[in-house]
């Protein structure tokens, strides 16, 4: 009797445990797994920190009466590496799926973008190592149409949207709006993952629906933010509009992954030497020197970007 008592305890005690377990999370793939037709996120090969020897020939490449730009810009630059930015955007993620409800939907359309590739390393992770405290059914998708069929069945449902980071906000503003019209409704709740953001692309954001949050693990500043915590605004910024002057330099960054050098439309940038058609520009990151005229046409590489970047 006494046997039989306990040997009745210990199956309704590991029923119970993995009902729970189950009960607690849960990863539904696509009708076919992502991970199995594109493969696993590719990461990068070798960390790309700054080359300080190198640094300083950038430096001393500006033109005499503007160095000290050159040693405001190596000494401002923020390189996040990649493992560090994989820690911060699971810890974003697995923060928003506190807020939750029961059915959820991580959504990364862009192929080949950075709201692709983010949402697999998401998605690989998620099945490596899935957390113990999380009560949500959680679908990953690259299908809008799924999009549009799973808000239909599920209407109080979340939608998540992953990225690595938010420059000025636009890219992340047209997904959600893209959403919106696909759902035909503004009040889908979206949940916005992406740890590293601007103060300006949290703004922007937060303007674009009324049900919209963001998840996030670090602020990064702007050229501006920079000049105005050193008190440097009004000494530097003439200086920087007759360098820069072709782009919006006060809202660019001087922040760098392991995985990504940001363009010039969110990096403080130069202008190329007889490219006002287009307007085109080269990074400050990636070793732009400019000149007196706010063009350039010297590059001083101070980062050793491999030819093989990733794995």
């Amino acid at each position: 009797m006494y046997i039989q008592t306990n040997f009745r305890y210990l199956f309704l005690l590991l029923f119970t445990i993995t009902f729970t377990s189950i009960r607690a999370y849960s990863v539904v793939l696509e009708p076919c797994d992502i991970l199995e037709i594109y493969g696993a996120p590719l990461r990068p090969k070798v960390s790309i920190p700054i080359n300080p020897q190198k640094a300083s020939n950038y430096v001393k490449a500006f033109p005499r009466e503007v160095r000290h730009v050159g040693n405001f810009i190596v000494s401002n630059i923020v390189h996040i590496p990649h493992q560090t930015f994989e820690l911060k955007l699971m810890q974003s993620f697995f923060r928003s799926l506190k807020v939750t409800g029961s059915q959820v939907l991580v959504l990364g359309v862009e192929k080949e973008k950075s709201n692709w590739w983010v949402s697999r390393l998401v998605h690989q992770n998620m099945l490596k190592d899935p957390p113990k405290d999380i009560t949500s059914r959680i679908e990953f998708s690259h299908d809008l149409d799924r999009a549009k069929e799973f808000a239909k069945i599920h209407p109080n449902g979340t939608i998540i949207l992953p990225d690595d980071a938010m420059y000025s906000g636009s890219q992340m503003q047209e997904l959600i709006q893209d959403t919106q019209i696909i759902f035909g409704r503004k009040d889908y709740r979206t949940l916005v993952v992406t740890p590293f953001v601007t103060q300006n692309s949290l703004q922007l954001i937060r303007e674009t629906g009324n049900n919209i949050e963001i998840f996030h693990s670090g602020i990064m500043l702007t050229v501006q933010d920079i000049l105005l915590n050193k008190k440097e605004e009004k000494q530097m910024a003439p200086i920087f509009d007759q360098l820069f002057k072709s782009f919006n330099w006060r809202q660019t960054t001087l922040t760098y992954f392991d995985h990504k050098i940001p363009d010039f439309v969110s990096s403080l940038s130069v202008l190329e030497k007889n490219a006002r058609a287009n307007k085109k520009g080269v990074p400050v990151i990636q070793g732009a020197v400019p000149n007196l005229d706010g063009t350039f046409k010297t590059t001083v590489r101070y980062i050793d970007i491999p030819q093989k970047t990733y794995e």
